[in-house]
This record gives C-alpha cells, structure tokens and sequence, in this order.
C-alpha cells in the first residue's frame, strides 16, 4: 500500500463504527492519525505534506502561492459554505495539494484547479475513502471490491485522450481538477475553477506569461533544481527562466537509441544560454516493457512515464547532482498552443471580421504547411454552421469496434465547460485536459518532487485569458511564446520549427521487445476479453510492421493495460 494520506468519511450516522474499523486496519498497515473530526479521520504516511487551517480547511500537499489575509489560513479559513472556502482558496492559493473542507452542514474535497494534487474517492453509501492513490492493497485493507468496468478500458484503447478521468474500477473515481464534491451528498460538483471560466484578456499578453512563469518558478522554491532539457522551445524557456532565480540549476538531456531524435546539439545552445552545466546522459538500449508488468497497479492503466531508461536517468542524474527536484517543460504544447489548425482562423475572423482577420492566412498557411485555403474555407463556412472539433480517430487496427455494449468514455469536464466558447479556444481546452497524463502517476515514481510549471494554475490562467489566434500567430507554431520569452531562449531553438520525432524510437523500442509482447498479449486477458483481436494482433507482432508502423506508441499503451488487468481480475 504506497498511498500517502487517506481519509475515512463516515457519510451516514449508523456507519461511525465502520469508518472507525476501516482506519484501524489502515493504521496497522502504516498510516498514522493527523487529524479526527466527528465524521471524518485523516490518516498520512510519515512525512506526507499535512497542513490545517483551523477546523475548516486541511489540505494534503503544498501550497506554491499564497497570499495570506488577515485571519491566517491561505483562504480566509473563518467559516461559510464549503462552496465559499474552496473559492477563497483557488482565488488567493495555488500549488499542489487535494483540500478537504467542513462546515455545519456540510463536509467537501477538491483537488487543486492544475491536476497536480491527486485524488480518488473510494465509496459507498455509507463510507468514503478519499486518496491520492488506489491499488488492490489499499483496497483489500478497507474491505472495497474494485469491480473492473470493461468498457471503460475499450474506450481507453479507442481514444486514450479519455483515459484521465475513466472510471476503470466501480466505485471508485478521480477527483476532476477544481471541482468541489460533497462528501456528504449535498449537492452534486461544483466548478469551482475551470480553464473555460477564465476571463479573455488581450492586453499585454507577452508580459503576463513571462510574469506568470516567474510567479510559478519563484513559488516552487527549489534550490538546486534539475532541469529535463530537450533542446525544444518549451523546455528551453522552462531551463532560462529558472537559471535566473535558482543560480544553482542543472540540466540533463538524454538521447536515445534512434539516431533520428538525437536533439543533443539544441539542448546544448539552450543549456549555454541559460548558464547552466548540462549532463548529457545516452543509452544504447531501449525501454523494457516488462518494467510496467512488474510495478504495482493502480487505479487506471498507467499513461506516463513507461520509458524505464529515461526515468532511471534522470533519478540518476538528480542523484549525482545532489537535485532536490526536477522541473520539466512538459504540457508547454498545450499551454502555447502547437497545432496548425484551422481552428485559429475561425475564432480569429469571429473575433475580428474578415477583412482583419484574412491579413493573418499567409502566416496560418507557412505554419500547417498548407495552403491560404486550408484556413480561409472553414473559417467562412463557419458562417453558415456549428464548427466542430475533430474527434480521436487514430483507433489501432487491434482493437476490436464493434465489441458488444461497449461505449466510448465520456470527454474531460473541463471540455464540457468550454461548449459556448469558440472552437479554437474548445481545441485549447482538449489540449489541456489531455495534457494532466503528465501530473498521472508513473511505474517508476519519482524520488524527488516532479514540477511541471507550464501545467500549473497561474500559467493556464495566463494562457488561457489569451484568444488562440494570438497565441498562434506568425509563421511558426507557438509565436506568442517565442517573441514573449526571445531573450531567454538561442536563436536556434527560436527559429526552429519542428520537433524531435519518436516514431523510429517506438518502431525499435517495439521490435526490442516483441518477444515479451507476443508472449503476453497473445493469449491475453484483453483477447479473452473480447476487446483485443487476437488474430489481427498476431498479424501485426512482427519486426516488418513494426519498424513502420504508426500504432506502436499505442501499443505500449496496449501493454499497460494488459498490466493493469491482470492485476485487477
């Protein structure tokens, strides 16, 4: 049992002495009581991030940002709904953390707006867990029965850009960043913080994302941080930006055994640039797939981190640096907005008009490398119909799409949100929701704090205050970013438009590890499932296809749920 805190709420008045037996057992595996109210007991593993602000607000993890007001607590912490704590809260804190509130009436939980704080709840009619991981263990230890929902595992295979928020176990269910849940039943969630609910603000946008990166890289209060440096724009403005306030930053950049995505030569310019000694870190080997069989399951097929080398690299670069976290650039994609798509040209002309907004096409048609038509005929047809978003529809020819009473899973909430929103701004939203697999847990935990600044809540309230057609502009994709961080980044990674591309890596990766892959997916418990086609799977497990197939990041997804199956049947 690897959770960090858990919290037993006793949700009807009969159940007290359950929820008692349920952190009793819980205690013998380890936890220890930090806190107990007359329906709630807050148990922690020694050295968990605890804190309280009176007998209102608790929180699991750390708050970055904090502006204190004059009653103490980082929100205020003197009473009224749980609605109006967790507004406080949001409004004037941000980090990482899941934030448990309690009124007269009323017991909530709400995990931070930037995903980075991890919550589940375990529950039923009578008692809730609330977590920050769920693995068969602690399950076994409350005395809940993890029912796994097929369904919710085809969907994943499908369209993995659902995968965060699935329910994959009956009962138990991610906490949605910056929703407030009544633990009691009260009401149903609240959005209290949303990307969509962020305000549009076109004045000074250059200004407020350097001053936002600050704001973040200054609250995280690192010392002697590690930097992951790809040699890619996001990651280079991440490493500059934070040389400035720690002087005593380091960077690693780790190449692969693919030749085509060495990026060595882009990650040593932004490393001179911002000041900082780089380690330089290369394998000859590939990841081991058998690594993510071997770990302990969680509530969800892992997303992230299932590259084994590169996670035993940086841990062991941060360890020869004496690192006492590692700051990424990861979801900077996201934040600045990458894609060439047309989209921008339609929520530019609805915001400006044709005759403003067709002067930008040229600059739209050099960044997708398209043509003036490939933006300016959405954009008008705009005019005359509802503007869709392109769903996933890359489905890996292995999955079986016709498996009875199977159903896609339902979109991230904060898509929901956005419906009224143009759709480029609707894209944006997507992008960000997708982009919380990096906040997810990994196979390979990290044993120093994991920052992904570019994710956190000041940096998507900056980002997302700004219309896409802005973020977008010029010839090359994320223009806002590259003029607004200019003096912090090499004019080689300013200029450079393209990224490092992976698919040879995962072609290699795929082939090294075809053996174990034939041996556990044929035969499998996806196959026996009906989800996976055995026959067509088998087909396309050989080192011909895989060299050149477009499906083998998928089928490293495809492992990780095999994994996660076996473990949870």
């Amino acid at each position: 049992m690897n959770t960090r805190f858990v919290v037993v709420t006793t949700r009807r008045d009969h159940a007290v002495e359950r929820a008692c037996r349920i952190a009793d057992h819980l205690k013998s595996h380890g936890l220890q009581e930090v806190r107990r109210s007359s329906r709630q007991i807050f148990l922690a593993s020694p050295g968990a991030s605890f804190e309280a602000f009176g007998p209102a607000i608790t929180i699991f993890g750390t708050l970055y940002g904090r502006c204190t007001p004059p009653q103490g607590g980082p929100a205020g912490a003197d009473g009224g709904t749980t609605e109006r704590l967790a507004r406080r809260l949001t409004n004037s804190s941000w980090g990482r953390y899941v934030a448990f509130f309690e009124t007269d009436d009323d017991l909530g939980v709400m995990a931070d707006p930037s995903g980075a704080g991890i919550g589940y709840e375990v529950a039923d009619e009578e008692v809730s867990l609330l977590c920050d991981r769920v693995d068969p263990p602690l399950l076994r230890a409350a005395g809940f029965t993890g029912r796994v929902e097929l369904n919710a595992l085809h969907g994943c295979l499908i369209d993995p850009t659902t995968a965060i928020q699935a329910k994959f176990l009956r009962g138990v269910e991610r906490l949605v960043p910056g929703r407030l849940y009544s633990l009691l039943g009260r009401h149903a969630p609240v959005a209290i913080w949303s990307p969509a609910t962020v305000a549009e603000r076109r004045d000074d946008p250059e200004d407020r994302l350097r001053a936002n990166l600050d704001q973040t890289l200054s609250g995280l209060g690192c010392i002697r941080p590690l930097v992951q440096l790809s040699g890619g724009l996001d990651s280079s403005i991440v490493a500059s930006s934070l040389a400035a306030i720690a002087p005593m930053t380091r960077a690693m950049t780790a190449t692969s055994a693919a030749g085509d995505v060495e990026e060595t030569p882009h990650a040593r310019s932004a490393a001179a640039h911002a000041g900082v000694p780089l380690t330089e870190k290369r394998s000859d080997a590939f990841p081991n797939y058998r690594s993510f069989f071997d770990a302990p399951q969680i509530a969800h097929p892992y997303l992230h981190g299932l590259d084994d080398l590169f996670a035993h690299s940086v841990e062991d670069a941060g360890s020869d640096m004496g690192a006492d976290a590692v700051v990424t650039g990861q979801g900077g994609d996201a934040l600045f907005f990458h894609p060439p798509s047309p989209l921008v040209a339609v929520d530019r002309r609805r915001a400006l008009g044709s005759w403003v907004a067709w002067r930008s096409l040229l600059d739209d048609a050099r960044r997708s490398g398209s043509t003036i038509w490939h933006h300016l005929i959405p954009a008008e047809l705009d005019r005359f119909r509802q503007t869709q978003i392109p769903s996933h529809t890359m489905v890996p020819p292995w999955v079986v799409r016709d498996r009875q009473s199977s159903t896609l899973n339902e979109p991230h909430p904060w898509t929901a949100d956005a419906w009224s929103l143009p759709p480029g701004k609707r894209l944006h939203i997507m992008m960000l929701a997708n982009a919380q697999i990096f906040h997810s847990e990994r196979p390979t935990p990290s044993q120093m704090p994991l920052h992904h600044p570019l994710l956190s809540q000041p940096m998507m309230e900056a980002a997302m205050s700004i219309p896409v057609w802005m973020l977008a502009s010029g010839s090359l994709n994320r223009g806002l970013a590259r003029r607004a961080f200019a003096s912090r980044i090499p004019v080689d990674v300013a200029r450079r438009g393209s990224k490092g591309e992976a698919t040879v890596l995962y072609g290699r990766a795929a082939v090294a590890n075809l053996q174990f892959l034939r041996e556990t997916l044929l035969g499998g418990v996806l196959a026996s499932c009906g989800i996976v086609d055995e026959q067509r799977l088998e087909h396309l497990l050989t080192p011909d296809h895989l060299f050149y197939s477009l499906h083998n990041h998928s089928l490293i997804l495809l492992a990780s749920c095999e994994a996660w199956l076996r473990a949870w049947r």
